[in-house]
């Protein structure tokens, strides 16, 4: 089944051990979701392999995260589903990209992260990955 659009996640889809997959400066990263910053209320932050804070720095001051309604973090098995059916993430995206609830909280920041770029460069960037 389709993953969850970001804006309809509940407070609790992301629990602390949860593997992740993120999508950061055009490359996706594995990782845990890690207690962090509002935990369970609105954020989720994670710890990545290989990049970020991972918690044994002497000037550690959290692990990276992002608002729920990021939709460049996925829970592992929502990217494999993905993965699997890469047509389907460009759906998402479009169904995304076209959610009044989603578009609304971001306009409210000066801020809308999805685009006609944004879908194409994180859907190919999934699709790249599948070849």
């Amino acid at each position: 089944m389709i993953p969850i659009l970001p804006v309809l996640r509940p407070h609790d889809y992301f629990n602390i051990g949860d593997e992740v997959v993120v999508f950061l400066d055009c490359k996706w990263y594995h990782g845990k979701v890690e207690h962090g910053y509002r935990h369970h209320d609105g954020r989720v932050s994670y710890k990545l392999e290989g990049i970020g804070p991972q918690g044994n720095e002497d000037d550690f001051n959290g692990f990276w995260g992002a608002g729920m309604l990021a939709p460049s973090v996925l829970l592992l098995e929502d990217y494999l589903y993905f993965y699997d059916h890469p047509k389907e993430y460009v759906e998402w995206w479009d169904c995304l990209s076209h959610n009044t609830a989603y578009i609304d909280v971001y306009k409210k920041a000066d801020f809308i992260p999805i685009n006609d770029e944004s879908i194409s460069m994180f859907a190919k960037s999934l699709l790249k990955s599948c070849s």
